[in-house]
């Protein structure tokens, strides 16, 4: 008899469990529906008075890549734009190839902390 009666308590467990799960997926596609309405901006960075839009650089993405890191005084700050031509993927670090506009080819790691200062995508206004 305690057998019986564990097995009942077992299925109304598991049948509340199933329940609770449910519910909770809706609450979360409730809650992912009324943020991807309001929340346009998440991925915009503003600096210098720009807006920048950050993605994960992928291959034939156009970028622009600070060269020199410490100007002189006086000096213009100069970046470089190219095209990824290749990301190399090795021990959890990537580095993307780069053919820069005048030819180049250079790898650089675009990390996401550089980004928009050191490095960010070309736009038409750029």
């Amino acid at each position: 008899m305690s057998t019986t009666n564990d097995r009942t308590i077992y299925n109304q467990y598991v049948h509340k469990l199933a329940r609770d799960a449910e519910l909770l997926l809706e609450a979360l596609n409730r809650v992912k529906i009324a943020d991807s309405s309001t929340s346009d901006d998440d991925d915009m960075i503003e600096f210098d008075g720009k807006k920048y839009y950050y993605h994960p650089p992928d291959i034939d993405d156009r970028v622009q890549v600070l060269w020199k890191l410490t100007p002189t005084v006086g000096s213009d700050v100069v970046f470089f734009k190219g095209t990824i031509q290749k990301i190399i993927k090795t021990k959890g670090k990537i580095r993307y190839v780069i053919n820069y506009d005048d030819e180049t080819v250079a790898e650089d790691f675009l990390n996401i902390a550089d980004f928009p200062k050191k490095w960010n995508f070309v736009t038409t206004e750029s």
